[in-house]
């Protein structure tokens, strides 16, 4: 019965844009994420891990740390467990947790001197490595990819 040719109803007559943009979205996705995995591997993080290193170090400008809660809304992509993350990071030296003294129900996160270190050695290899990427696309078109994903990011999120 298998073999019994049937007929098939989820093709597109014409090309759906929508539909071809989601799926390359998520090729490219994939293939930046598997690319920085191998990246990362070597300084003993992942990527997720280095977005939220990432985040305290841009958003933390005074050293008091974030509300964990507040971590996870701000990454790049959803994790299901933040806490445990933030276990890592903290197992690993790379940050630590602290309580304000005027309301002690709140945890932070901050960066310690090592997790600072490793964000900006990070960098400089991170930021050549999205460049070497993408050398092939005229700036132009560099920056009008990304205003457009931009974009559509922010349709998806309302």
């Amino acid at each position: 019965m298998a073999n019994r040719k049937k007929p098939r109803k989820a093709l597109f007559d014409a090309p759906d844009w929508a539909d071809t943009l989601a799926v390359r979205a998520v090729q490219l996705g994939d293939s930046i994420v598997t690319r920085m995995t191998a990246l990362l591997a070597p300084f003993g993080i992942t990527p997720l891990q280095y977005n939220v290193l990432r985040i305290l170090y841009v958003r933390d400008e005074h050293g008091e740390g974030l509300p964990v809660g507040s971590i996870g809304g701000e990454l790049v992509a959803w994790a299901p467990d933040v806490t445990r993350l933030i276990d890592r990071l903290e197992k690993l030296g790379h940050i630590e947790r602290v309580r304000k003294s005027d309301d002690r129900r709140i945890v932070r996160a901050r960066l310690t001197d090592q997790g600072f270190a490793l964000v900006e050695k990070i960098h400089g290899p991170l930021v050549a490595h999205h460049q070497a990427l993408f050398a092939k696309l005229p700036k132009a078109d560099l920056k009008r990819l990304a205003e457009d994903l931009g974009n559509a990011i922010e349709l998806l999120a309302t």
